[in-house]
């Protein structure tokens, strides 16, 4: 099994990507920031790449750059695809 990591660049393309798990009836996990309450990842079961595809279409591979992330001082936006 591959894990993927992707990133999105705000909370609004995140919960595009929830909209098209659920039309697609795909399970996943979501993680809320507390308490500010910003959505901040999601999670799918396993699934084959051809199944969850159109609902990660828009994302990136999330790339880690140390530098950047550590003094990035906005929110960052994570989808876990297992």
């Amino acid at each position: 099994m591959t894990k993927v990591v992707y990133e999105v660049k705000n909370e609004n393309q995140l919960r595009k990507v929830i909209e098209k798990l659920e039309d697609a009836k795909l399970d996943y996990k979501s993680w809320t920031e507390q308490p500010e309450n910003i959505l901040t990842a999601i999670a799918t079961k396993p699934y084959r790449r051809e199944d969850v595809g159109d609902a990660f279409k828009k994302c990136q591979l999330f790339r880690w750059e140390s530098q950047n992330f550590i003094t990035n001082k906005t929110h960052q936006n994570f989808i876990y695809f297992i």
